[in-house]
């Protein structure tokens, strides 16, 4: 049986995998601009850096500029969350799907190159980050939700012609003024789903002045299955989270 062997190499912390590959587990001491590498040597021994995982980078301060490298096909979620000092990210990897919360209140990014491959930006990925301009790849299917919630300074997006999904408030509390959308989904998706709250679209439902009772009911009913949907993902998180935990002290044990 084979067991994880981590190691540190260039301020940057790695656990191995059983295919021979490492993943990029704590950041936090790095600083400056980052080039996580192709691949790595260690014991003689050269390992290809295929993942970074959740929270790795998380909170640190002291990264300007991160660049991920085309050997890389998953980046967990919150992986640099709240890197307050982070300006620049140039992804490279093969990600195709962001999990969630990757780069959410990096208040000062105002740059990103996202990856090629991707198709799908993850629940808050970029919310309250100081992007200016995007350009979304010609892979990108789907924006979810709260996406790029509250990037005020965000003014002009390019999308491409296979987007064919985007979620509930993806632009809210952007600066964005105007959506040039692809005619194939502009019926679908009208920008004020986007850039507005259901409050904001709906607000007899939330008008304490309001006298039809089937509309109060109405507004009940919908406040009530948002704050389901919030306790959920709350909830969901917490159980990921303490699962993290349990695994990292199970590893230490072992190694032990």
């Amino acid at each position: 049986m084979l067991f994880a062997d981590d190691f540190v190499y260039a301020n940057l912390k790695y656990t191995t995998n059983s295919d021979n590959s490492v993943t990029v587990v704590d950041g936090k001491r790095a600083s400056g601009e980052v080039i996580i590498p192709f691949d790595v040597r260690n014991k003689n021994k050269v390992y290809v850096v295929t993942a970074i995982e959740h929270n790795a980078f998380e909170g640190n301060n002291a990264i300007t500029a991160v660049t991920i490298p085309s050997s890389v096909s998953t980046i967990g979620y919150s992986a640099f969350n709240s890197c307050k000092s982070l300006r620049r990210v140039m992804d490279a990897s093969r990600v195709t799907e962001m999990q969630g919360f990757e780069y959410t209140d990096c208040t000062n990014l105002t740059s990103v190159t996202l990856s090629g491959a991707l198709q799908k930006v993850g629940y808050r990925s970029f919310a309250g980050t100081a992007l200016t301009q995007l350009v979304l790849p010609a892979s990108m299917k789907e924006i979810g939700s709260s996406a790029f919630e509250d990037c005020h300074q965000l003014t002009n997006v390019e999308f491409n012609k296979g987007i064919q999904n985007i979620k509930d408030h993806a632009f809210k509390n952007s600066g964005l003024a105007f959506l040039a959308l692809p005619e194939s989904i502009k019926e679908k998706f009208p920008t004020e789903v986007m850039t507005k709250s259901f409050q904001e679209l709906r607000p007899e439902l939330y008008s304490d002045e309001a006298t039809d009772e089937s509309v109060k009911a109405e507004g009940d009913r919908i406040r009530g299955l948002m704050e389901d949907v919030n306790n959920f993902i709350k909830s969901y998180l917490d159980g990921v989270r303490q699962r993290s935990v349990q695994y990292i002290e199970l590893r230490e044990k072992i190694k032990k």
